[in-house]
C-alpha cells in the first residue's frame, strides 16, 4: 500500500505517513488505534513479532508502567538528532549488559 492511500484513509499527507515511517514524528496512542481499525486488526497484533536489539521479545507493560523507563522514553523521543538517539542507545544497552 502506498503511502498517499495510506495517507488518505487517515485523512493525512503522504509526507505525515513518510515521516511515522522514517521515525521522524512519533505515532501516539490515538493514531495507533486509528491504524489498528483501518487494518481490522487489535492494536497488540500490531506489535507481533517485535523484538529488541538483542532479539528478545519486548513487553511494552513493562515501560509504561515503570515511571523511570517512561520518563527516559519520553526524553529520548524529544532527541531530534539521528546520531545522538543511536549513540545513547549504544551506551543504554553498553549499561545493562553489565
Amino acid at each position: 500500500m502506498s503511502q498517499e492511500t495510506l495517507g488518505k484513509i487517515f485523512g493525512l499527507t503522504y509526507q505525515q505517513i513518510q515521516k511515522y515511517e522514517n521515525v521522524t514524528n512519533r505515532l501516539g496512542a490515538s493514531r495507533l488505534n486509528d491504524v489498528a481499525n483501518a487494518f481490522n486488526v487489535s492494536v497488540s497484533e500490531l506489535f507481533a513479532g517485535a523484538k529488541d536489539a538483542e532479539h528478545k521479545s519486548f513487553t511494552v507493560t513493562r515501560v509504561a508502567f515503570d515511571p523511570q523507563a517512561f520518563r527516559i522514553a519520553e526524553a529520548f523521543v524529544k532527541i531530534s538528532d539521528k546520531e545522538v538517539r543511536k549513540q545513547l542507545i549504544r551506551l543504554v544497552e553498553t549499561i545493562a549488559r553489565k
